[in-house]
């Protein structure tokens, strides 16, 4: 299972499906640079990238904080189901499938904010820069 990191306080409202522009982090008030690299908060599953703030599913978020991890390097699909579903080898029947699923969401909610993910055909996948993608 991924770890959570610790921070105070919580995101209140809903939770749009697109980028807001913030100043502050939700989660602990702390300022953000003008260009800090993403980060996922697992406590509030919320992205933070580029002075936006991203909120996600616990699930998205759990897959884009092992991809960030390993940012800008491939994650096979085995070590992201591992991570999904708590270091249960190859996880449930559907697991492949929902996998697929949540990086279908992430692409939709990541790329206006200026990440993309890419796909290495029966390997898995890696999370890049718009800007820097090779």
């Amino acid at each position: 299972m991924v770890e959570q990191s610790a921070h105070n306080g919580q995101v209140g409202g809903s939770s749009p499906s697109r980028p807001t522009e913030i100043r502050h982090c939700p989660c602990c008030e702390q300022s953000l640079p003008l260009r800090e690299c993403p980060k996922v908060h697992l406590d509030t599953n919320t992205l933070l990238y580029d002075d936006k703030a991203l909120y996600l599913t616990s699930s998205q978020a759990i897959v884009l904080h092992i991809l960030l991890r390993r940012m800008p390097h491939m994650v096979s699909y085995e070590q992201l189901i591992t991570g999904l579903y708590g270091g249960i080898s190859g996880g449930p029947e559907y697991a492949f499938q929902s996998l697929k699923i949540f990086v279908m969401q992430l692409r939709r909610l990541l790329e206006p904010a200026g990440l993309r993910i890419l796909t290495r055909h029966g390997y898995g996948f890696s999370v890049v820069e718009v800007g820097k993608v090779e």
